[in-house]
């Protein structure tokens, strides 16, 4: 279980870096900034999701949300604000508009995923000391 609480705070280490870096530079967003613009102000995103059916691209940066539609940024989300910044926040999903990403639900399955494990760990263990 300790290896699994390192391995989670580590992801949560850089996540957060990460996430202080891009809440720094968001002010310099600005509505219709091309791929390599938003590049140079916040650098690599974190992830990158691809909605072939809405011809948009999602870019994440730690808990920020940047929304590209033909290649230019059209709605974007600060981490801890419930609403989106930019010209049309309804390019942001739903789960974005009410203040939870992509990457608040994957730190949740982990969170869930890494309890479940110690739960039943925790059974076995239980079930060997009665032996």
């Amino acid at each position: 279980m300790n290896a699994k609480l390192r391995i989670l705070s580590a992801i949560l280490v850089v996540v957060t870096a990460q996430n202080a870096f891009a809440d720094r530079r968001m002010n310099e967003l600005t509505e219709g900034m091309n791929y390599n613009q938003v590049l140079r102000v916040l650098g690599e995103p974190t992830e990158k999701i691809d909605k072939e059916t809405k011809r948009e691209d999602v870019w994440l940066y730690g808990l920020n949300e940047l929304v590209f539609a033909e290649g230019k940024l059209v709605a974007w989300k600060e981490a801890g604000t419930k609403k989106a910044i930019g010209a049309n926040p309804a390019n942001l999903g739903a789960d974005a508009q009410d203040g939870v990403s992509g990457e608040d639900v994957a730190l949740e399955d982990i969170l869930t995923d890494i309890v479940s494990e110690t739960k039943e760990e925790d059974k076995k263990a239980r079930r060997r000391k009665r032996k």
